[in-house]
């Protein structure tokens, strides 16, 4: 007779290599899915960061344990544990009770119910609700009448307390690191589309969806704050309600060292550039605006400077000459090098140039700024594509910051271009090739906070209950960046192959530059090193996990957790 019961072995048709049936024993309690949570939530108790976090929150929704069977800080844990774990819906909070390794990573015996957090952010919507509405009738204004960017709408003291929390966590994770001199404040705008009946959700028409449009922003790759916003709000003007307050709290925390900010062309804002400027601080912005017409522009400007100046010789692709309007400027034309290493820029009969579009103003402009122009031609478009950011650093500065690596990148050469001078054509290169260029390292920040980190999970239906759940979400990926720059300090850079097995030239390298070392993706850490599938054996003095056989790497990576 078969076993009943939910613990009772469930047999089947299947067999193994040795021909022996296949039996499944479900709900055993002894074995888990996250062999390697326990380690990781107890790294951050140490840091401190869900303590810290729940006394900010304390401050405006307080929870005793006379009136609630949960503190600030048990939810906070039980939040950062599920998204850690990769599970941030509440209803999964039933599935993840059973679990005795996600349980033993709580301060508590039993989890929280679905209910429990819903009204916890609840709570915290009302409170925001509560202050926005009463600092309305201090100024007496209406709500309906604010714009989207508007602090009265977005932000209350509860918000900003959340965003100075954030931030002091990360100049502690950048004082752990070790950087002392030089700091790149990336910001960027992300859509998080929305599908229910979620307060201030907006249509944004740039990504055709409804949504929120938040900013991100990061220090040196430490996410330091996000400030949620409806969709299709000016990233810039969202810029503007924190970026003087930031850029004071990093000089009070590393004095003399130098700062640059950096962003596309979305923050190209009179208005902030002006407070930049104003706190001494450098910045490369995109300026891709009417890009037909400054193209014309320049090339009317680069013929004006050879005409008044004419020489006999100069490197350049003939498909870019062409766009000059005055013929006759250069006796001779040499054609741009052959590349030794072919790369996807410069395969394929393309080229591309560097140079210094100096004191263009625009007609809104007050005075003159520095424009870095990047000119490439490909025979796929058969049209010459010009790209413009617009700077302030100096020719020092630039070499200070980029260290030579965009001219290691080897996609333009000093050569090859419409700068006289080699210094100045080297720095332009600097400019866009590395300094400008390495935004994609946000971008893979911001990939990774919404899909990894599961901040795209706006299913409550408050705004400021969202923007909670996002700084939480947040709060997850500072614990991450700092587990993984701890895996990539003892870890050995890899060595590449001497000599390529395939005789295919490889062009899918963006660039010949050696290659930056990030550690591994937190979807890899999730995946091998807090996911791991254990059977545990409780003993008086301690719980054993018993992990399967892992890859050395991940071996001596787990290793480094259970520290």
């Amino acid at each position: 007779k078969k076993p009943t019961g939910r613990l009772a072995m469930q047999y089947s048709n299947h067999t193994d290599n040795l021909n022996r049936a296949i039996a499944f024993e479900v709900n055993q309690k002894d074995v888990t899915r996250f062999g390697g949570l326990a380690p990781l939530m107890n790294r951050a108790r140490r840091s401190g960061v869900p303590a810290a976090l729940a006394r900010v929150i304390d401050k405006y929704t307080p929870r005793d344990h006379f009136n609630f069977v949960y503190d600030t800080e048990d939810l906070i844990n039980q939040v950062l544990a599920s998204l850690a774990a990769g599970m941030p819906d509440f209803n999964d909070v039933e599935q993840l009770s059973m679990d005795k390794s996600f349980v033993s990573a709580l301060r508590i015996s039993n989890a929280a119910s679905a209910p429990t957090l819903s009204r916890f952010f609840a709570r915290f919507e009302e409170k925001c609700k509560h202050d926005r509405m009463m600092a309305l009738a201090e100024v007496k204004g209406e709500l309906s009448r604010l714009t989207k960017t508007d602090p009265l709408r977005i932000t209350t003291p509860a918000i900003m307390d959340l965003i100075d929390f954030t931030e002091n966590e990360a100049i502690r994770i950048l004082k752990k690191r070790g950087d002392k001199e030089y700091f790149i404040i990336d910001v960027d705008s992300t859509p998080v589309e929305l599908f229910g009946n979620q307060n201030e959700a907006s249509y944004d028409g740039h990504y055709r969806c409804i949504s929120y449009l938040p900013i991100f922003v990061a220090i040196n790759g430490v996410p330091a704050f996000v400030q949620n916003a409806p969709g299709a709000a000016n990233g810039a003007a969202l810029c503007l309600i924190h970026i003087r307050r930031l850029i004071q709290k990093l000089r009070e925390s590393f004095p003399g060292a130098r700062i640059l900010v950096r962003g596309d062309t979305g923050y190209n804002n009179a208005e902030l550039i002006r407070i930049i400027v104003e706190e001494g601080v450098s910045y490369i912005l995109g300026y891709n605006v009417r890009p037909k017409d400054l193209k014309a522009k320049l090339f009317e400007h680069i013929a004006q400077e050879y005409a008044a100046d004419p020489t006999s010789r100069i490197c350049m692709a003939k498909e870019i000459l062409k766009e000059i309007p005055l013929t006759g400027l250069f006796d001779e034309v040499k054609p741009p090098k052959r590349r030794r290493k072919l790369t996807s820029t410069t395969a394929g009969n393309k080229f591309r140039c560097c140079g210094f579009f100096h004191n263009y103003q625009a007609k809104t402009w007050k005075t003159p700024r520095t424009v870095v122009y990047r000119l490439q031609f490909s025979d796929q478009y058969q049209e010459v594509d010009a790209r413009f950011i617009q700077t302030n650093l100096s020719i020092e500065e630039a070499r200070t910051f980029a260290k030579g690596r965009g001219l290691r990148k080897y996609r333009a050469l000093p050569d090859e271009s419409f700068e006289r001078d080699k210094v100045n054509a080297e720095a332009s290169i600097e400019i866009y090739e590395e300094i400008f260029c390495s935004r994609g390292e946000d971008e893979r920040l911001n990939c990774e906070w919404k899909s990894s980190c599961c901040a795209a999970r706006c299913s409550l239906n408050g705004f400021f209950a969202n923007s909670l759940r996002m700084t939480i979400t947040l709060v997850v990926m500072q614990i991450m960046e700092e587990l993984r720059h701890a895996l990539l300090r003892r870890e050995q850079p890899h060595k590449p192959l001497k000599k390529r097995r395939s005789r295919k030239r490889n062009t899918t390298r963006a660039h010949c530059a050696e290659k930056r070392r990030y550690g591994p993706t937190i979807r890899l850490i999730r995946q091998f090193l807090i996911c791991v599938p254990a059977k545990i054996r409780e003993l008086q003095t301690r719980i054993v996990f018993g992990l399967p056989p892992m890859p050395e790497a991940w071996q001596r990576r787990f290793e480094i957790l259970m520290e």
